[in-house]
């Protein structure tokens, strides 16, 4: 098993380190009201229009000490908090969003920045349960508030029965990323995820992991990383269980090998603080393929979307994956998230609908 490079000393200001010290006692304790994020774009073929509440929101600011504590609902409990929109039109069942929940509060942060909350959105039907739980992550290179595209994957897989979390994750070096923090932003929302999944209907035993163009990416890299990331706990204090996925999906993802064109010439040696040859460990560390070659990789089931020149699910057949390719005829970069063959293909491998 080869060993990662030593995680560089987070540095956290005292009262900082006060307040998110107490704040993981109480986290998703509190109603607090929530900004919409950026990049979200119009409901198209669903109804946005419902407002039913405000979110459960994650913050630093600690909630009074006389605010009333919600427990979590039984995975089978029809309660769900009040989400911030309601989709109905064209649905098999209602679809709650939950916009713009902080889930980690990462290190590293763009120039002037003290601190650079990570977000993410939740969809969830409103009743039943529990349900089969995704996670899924967008593209770029883009800052972190940049996923409110994936709405179009995550309402069809939520109304299909399924709690669906989209969440950012830093993969600019001007907005904190690198190695290893891009990837441990994943993992923290892996364990997120299952921290509150009781909350929205959702049970926390399997996590199905999607990433979209470079999210797949990043999503592959902690799926099937030998040595699982860790986490600070003071970055990721709502974190709960195995921080690695259950199930793998790929959609049209970047290319190992092929970033320069696909992403953007010099982007893995800025993001990796180096070339392969001066970063070898680093390098070896995020290649999917070797991550494939070791025997002590983890076995798990994997989903590839992608077009005729994909190349990842010859070798992770080559190395015994169960793995399954899906051509969608037509789609483009952009529109395969959100096709019919996706969802469908999807929510096959979580088990939903």
């Amino acid at each position: 098993m080869r060993s990662r490079p030593v995680r560089r000393a987070r540095l956290v200001p005292a009262i900082e380190t006060a307040a998110v010290v107490l704040l993981a006692a109480v986290l998703f304790s509190g109603a607090a009201g929530a900004t919409p994020g950026g990049g979200r774009p119009a409901p198209g073929s669903v109804d946005g229009g419902l407002r039913a509440g405000s979110a459960l929101a994650v913050g630093r600011t600690l909630p009074s000490s006389t605010a009333p504590r919600r427990p979590a609902p039984s995975p089978s409990s029809s309660a769900r908090p009040a989400p911030d929109t309601v989709f109905t039109a064209w649905l098999a069942q209602s679809v709650g969003r939950w916009e713009d929940l902080p889930f980690a509060w990462p290190a590293s942060c763009p120039s002037g920045e003290s601190a650079c909350p990570l977000r993410m959105d939740v969809y969830a039907p409103l009743q039943g349960g529990p349900w089969p739980l995704l996670i899924a992550l967008p593209g770029g290179p883009a800052d972190p508030t940049q996923f409110g595209y994936l709405q179009d994957l995550a309402v069809p897989l939520a109304a299909r029965g399924a709690v669906v979390i989209t969440a950012g994750w830093q993969m600019r070096p001007q907005d904190g990323a690198g190695y290893p923090q891009s990837f441990e932003d994943v993992a923290c929302a892996v364990g997120v995820a299952r921290g509150v999944a009781a909350e929205y209907g959702a049970s926390p035993d399997r996590v199905t992991l999607v990433g979209h163009s470079l999210g797949a990416w990043a999503a592959e890299v902690v799926a099937l990383s030998p040595s699982p990331f860790t986490l600070d706990q003071l970055a990721c204090p709502a974190a709960q269980g195995s921080l690695r996925p259950d199930a793998l999906v790929a959609i049209d993802g970047a290319p190992w090998g092929g970033f320069d064109s696909y992403v953007g010439p010099g982007y893995l040696e800025s993001l990796l603080g180096g070339d392969e040859a001066t970063e070898p460990g680093i390098w070896s560390a995020v290649d999917p393929f070797e991550q494939l070659a070791t025997p002590s990789a983890p076995r798990l089931p994997v989903l590839v979307i992608h077009g005729t020149a994909d190349t990842l699910q010859a070798a992770l057949l080559d190395a015994g994956y169960e793995s399954t390719l899906i051509l969608v005829p037509g789609a483009t970069h952009g529109s395969v998230v959100g096709a019919a063959a996706t969802v469908d293909a999807i929510a096959r491998l979580a088990g939903a609908g």
